[in-house]
């Protein structure tokens, strides 16, 4: 998380409004695992990642033990709220913890993509209809919650995660525990996506020319950083206001 956050800050340091763009699906948990002792890190990580509701900005907050500050809609989740539905898994969990715990005593052990593949067999049982990814998601959701676990072996080519029955299995198994999981209501568009940052990311016909300007600048000058030449909000603030002479750009710069 801590890394996450300092990289996300490089966003908006020119003041503009800027998006922090995070790739990540459930399956990349085990992929970037190295010890033991940073489980619980990326567990964190995981847990920022997986959430479809809580507010971006309070999840740094919280981490850090800040006091919470309204984001104001300019994170995804806070964006998107209405189109995330809470749905109560508890007996896709149930039957998948049934599954996991019987190929356990046949000394067999499964990944969680081998497991989500196993609860194939099993969809007539659930009669309903839930995405991989979203199955994924569950294995993951019953890891955080402990009801499951990850055991790594190491080898000289790769690290193969296998997921193991954690200390609250049973109370899955005996209807104790309700398992839910934050699902979209429906698939985001890319404008829908894109529209807190449109305004950035969208450049007028001069704004191009400035920025091609000040690439053969920089290249022509021993390879300088372009923003050293004109910044992005110099750019913008030449596009829209238009200095008509030389006198009249030293005004704008100041």
């Amino acid at each position: 998380m801590e890394t996450y956050y300092q990289e996300s800050g490089r966003a908006g340091r020119d003041g503009l409004p800027s998006e922090c763009v995070l790739f990540y699906r459930p399956a990349d948990s085990s992929m970037v695992f190295y010890e033991n002792s940073g489980l619980q890190n990326l567990y964190d990580i995981v847990r920022y990642c997986q959430s479809k509701t809580q507010c971006r900005r309070n999840a740094f907050f919280r981490h850090f033990a800040e006091p919470l500050q309204d984001c104001n809609g300019m994170c995804n989740n806070c964006a998107f709220l209405s189109e995330v539905r809470e749905v109560d898994v508890s007996r896709h969990a149930k039957v998948m913890v049934s599954l996991l715990q019987a190929m356990q005593e046949n000394d067999q052990r499964l990944t969680m993509l081998q497991l989500v593949d196993k609860m194939k067999t099993k969809k007539k049982e659930l009669g309903s209809d839930i995405k991989k990814e979203e199955m994924e998601q569950l294995v993951i959701q019953l890891i955080l919650d402990h009801v499951f676990k990850e055991e790594f072996q190491h080898t000289a080519y790769a690290t193969n995660a296998y997921v193991t029955i954690g200390p609250l299995a049973n109370q899955v198994l005996q209807d104790k525990k309700i398992v839910k999981l934050e699902i979209s209501s429906k698939q985001k568009n890319k404008d829908d996506s894109m529209k807190s940052a449109n305004h950035s990311l969208t450049f007028s016909g001069l704004e191009l020319k400035l920025d091609e300007l000040r690439e053969e600048f920089s290249s022509g000058h021993g390879g300088i950083f372009p923003h050293s030449v004109l910044s992005s909000q110099q750019i913008s603030t030449i596009s829209s206001q238009k200095p008509i002479g030389e006198d009249n750009w030293k005004a704008e710069d100041r």
